[in-house]
């Protein structure tokens, strides 16, 4: 079982308490607000439901949904095409999750962690054991 922090574990088992935090939910991922959304900048995340621990385990399908959830912001204006979208790895937490930022965000992760959502797409359609293969060596690990 993988190890999430106490409030995303209560909001991915569906606590009463936390609805107002959800943004987006289908089958697969959840969206939420993020803790560092604010007025300012916005910052959501989606969270797979399933146990997938981190960009490691994605493949061209979970990269598809995710590519349908971006969509689906951009129409309900949560986000738009200016948005910023990667996943970090190492992750803080593993369990995989994707950010939408504004522009303007500051990132307090070390460059080589930010993995942006385009070339991902663009990496798992031409080698679909892209980040499998290759990720360790870029991060450094």
């Amino acid at each position: 079982m993988i190890e999430i922090p106490l409030s995303i574990d209560k909001i991915l088992k569906g606590d009463k308490d936390t609805n107002d935090k959800i943004i987006y939910q289908n089958d697969n991922f959840i969206v939420l607000e993020d803790k560092k959304h604010s007025k300012d900048s916005y910052h959501y995340t989606a969270w797979a439901l399933k146990d997938i621990r981190s960009l490691i385990e994605i493949d061209i399908n979970i990269i598809n949904q995710l590519n349908q959830i971006k969509q689906i912001l951009i129409d309900k204006k949560f986000i738009d095409e200016s948005t910023k979208i990667f996943f970090h790895f190492p992750p803080n937490i593993w369990r995989l999750h994707l950010h939408f930022v504004q522009e303007n965000h500051k990132f307090l992760a070390d460059e080589y962690e930010v993995h942006y959502f385009n070339e991902i797409f663009n990496n798992i359609k031409i080698n679909s054991n892209y980040y499998l293969e290759n990720v360790m060596i870029k991060c450094k690990l």
